[in-house]
């Protein structure tokens, strides 16, 4: 008979307005200090970096060790654009093309340094530092994170669109490769579909109307001698017309929450675009995405109608959860 066993899991937290003792959120306790018993393990106890708290990120990168090296020629205005063009087209086709129909496991490839007009440059990962005044929670912030955490644990929908937004964030932590901002961009849209979801859509004042008439046009269609291949395409159309009726589609699921929670229209804008982008670019097998489709939607990015992927999420969602907390 098996048994399990209590383990405690240790981390830190950087950011803004942290808990100066601890909060307790279910099986959670944040805001533990030195002076709480925490265990002699490393990375545990804090080193002084002349803020109350920071963090680095190094994007994630593959250290290959070999007497093996390649060299991929591009045509390009720059070295970071060289470097984004082989990664992006002659490193995937290689590394499929070294590992495909073989036993054991996929072949992992680096590139260390670009080499043109300006001479040999070494490569290394980006990064991103932060740091964090003392600035503790005050009573308001604490009563706002605990019905937070309240709100995301007793409604899945919300749960599931805090995870995605935490996978967007995470997805951007590990590195600016094409294929893992597209991913992150994609969980953020994500975000809105899973509130898009959850709110009940309202339909128009003649819906009756309008779904009758679409009814007598496609019985028009049908009963007249046009040919089949036309009365097909009229029983798609009407298929269409009714589920947008019905706001069926997500892009009318999300206006409509947008609508409800109050968001703005330049908010209502970005999200018709983040979902052009989504249906286009992200999560399906086409061609590879040029960073620059991607870059305006980044926190650093110049923004789409002033929103970036990440904030047109959060906004919903804190909109939503808003309206979960105070009905």
């Amino acid at each position: 008979m098996s048994s399990t066993t209590v383990w405690h899991v240790w981390g830190r937290v950087a950011g803004p307005n942290l808990p100066a003792s601890p909060l307790t959120l279910d099986d959670i306790v944040v805001g533990l200090t030195r002076d709480s018993p925490l265990p002699e393990v490393g990375n545990v106890n804090p080193t002084p970096n002349g803020a109350h708290s920071h963090f680095a990120n190094i994007e994630s990168s593959t250290r290959s060790e070999s007497p093996c090296f390649v060299r991929v020629t591009v045509s390009a205005e720059g070295p970071f654009e060289a470097l984004g063009k082989a990664n992006l087209q002659q490193v995937p086709l290689l590394q499929a093309a070294l590992s495909l129909r073989q036993e054991g496991l996929s072949h992992r490839i680096q590139l260390v340094a670009v080499d043109g007009p300006g001479g040999m440059q070494g490569l290394s990962g980006q990064a991103a530092v932060a740091l964090f005044k003392d600035e503790p929670l005050d009573h308001e912030g604490v009563e706002r994170v605990r019905q937070n955490h309240t709100a995301l644990t007793s409604n899945a929908a919300a749960r599931r669109a805090a995870m995605l937004l935490a996978r967007g964030i995470r997805l951007l932590d590990l590195g600016s490769d094409v294929a893992l901002v597209g991913a992150s961009l994609l969980a953020h849209f994500q975000v809105l579909e899973a509130v898009g979801t959850s709110i009940p859509a309202e339909p128009p004042k003649d819906y009756g109307e309008q779904r009758t008439q679409l009814m007598e046009a496609l019985r028009a269609e049908l009963d007249s001698p046009a040919t089949p291949s036309k009365k097909a395409t009229a029983i798609r159309r009407c298929e269409a017309d009714l589920g947008r009726l019905d706001a069926k589609y997500t892009s009318l699921r999300i206006a409509n929450a947008g609508a409800v929670l109050g968001m703005s229209q330049e908010w209502q804008s970005a999200a018709t675009a983040l979902g052009k982008l989504r249906n286009t670019k992200l999560g399906h097998s086409a061609e590879s995405v040029p960073f620059s489709e991607f870059a305006p939607w980044l926190p650093q990015g110049t923004g789409i109608y002033g929103f970036s992927a990440l904030s047109l999420a959060k906004s919903l969602l804190d909109a939503w959860i808003e309206r979960l907390v105070n009905g």
